[in-house]
């Protein structure tokens, strides 16, 4: 969910004309994903303050609270979510459009920035402000971790164009461009982990998927040859990368 309302009709009714209209995901189901996603890349110290920034339907929050981190503080600028979120699965969240403004009023205050599914709604001209505000909310040292839409994957131009909302679509090369320019640094890029289980069906997507990637390796390398390809194909990116330990401003 952007941060950066273009279009404040869209992130009003954001719920009733995406979520609403499909049944909700299961919450057990959600933290098994956030466990692939994230768990290796938690802090062990357990009371840093964390900020969940487009928070949505604020499962991430909850995943993290179970985890064993009491400091977690969920943005939303969407007012339809954030009732969706207290109603159907229990969890608060700090609703504000002006996101700009509360990343201002809390400079240096995380120690962990999470943007799940945001970046990709927010305007291209609009990016390197907003994080570098995102930047500044962190502490010297603190860690963003994001995910966002592949375009080298299979269904990425789906991906990019299922939502309206959706700006812009990133692949792995542009995404570390971005993060580098902003000024972030040890950045890790890396694809999503697929939970393949023992399950007939699971092991046959499996196999499938791992059979079309391969093709796409060979069909990128046949369409540009000697240039520096796409080797992350899964439908999402993942990133981690860190605020500089410069002093404070």
């Amino acid at each position: 969910m952007s941060a950066v309302l273009h279009n404040e009709i869209f992130y009003d009714r954001y719920f009733s004309t995406c979520f609403g209209q499909y049944e909700l995901p299961d919450k057990s189901a959600i933290f098994r994903a956030y466990e692939g996603l994230y768990s290796d890349w938690l802090p062990k110290e357990k009371n840093v303050t964390i900020l969940d920034l487009g928070a949505g339907l604020g499962l991430l929050v909850a995943w993290l609270r179970n985890a064993g981190f009491p400091n977690v503080t969920g943005v939303e600028p969407s007012g339809e979510q954030c009732a969706a979120a207290l109603h159907h699965y229990d969890i608060e969240l700090v609703m504000t459009k002006d996101v700009k403004g509360y990343l201002s009023e809390n400079q240096h205050c995380f120690d962990v920035v999470f943007l799940t599914d945001v970046i990709e709604h927010v305007p291209k001209p609009h990016m390197p402000e907003y994080l570098s505000n995102i930047m500044q909310a962190l502490k010297p040292g603190g860690c963003l971790n994001l995910r966002t839409d592949n375009m080298a994957s299979p269904i990425g131009a789906y991906q990019y164009r299922m939502d309206f909302t959706h700006e812009y679509c990133f692949t792995e090369r542009s995404l570390q461009q971005l993060l580098s320019t902003v000024g972030f640094e040890r950045i890790v890029v890396r694809g999503e982990r697929y939970n393949v289980g023992r399950r007939p069906a699971a092991l046959k997507r499996a196999i499938i998927r791992w059979m079309w990637w391969r093709v796409l390796e060979q069909l990128y390398e046949a369409e540009r040859p000697m240039a520096v390809n796409p080797r992350i194909f899964s439908k999402n990116l993942i990133a981690k990368c860190y605020r500089p330990e410069f002093a404070y401003s």
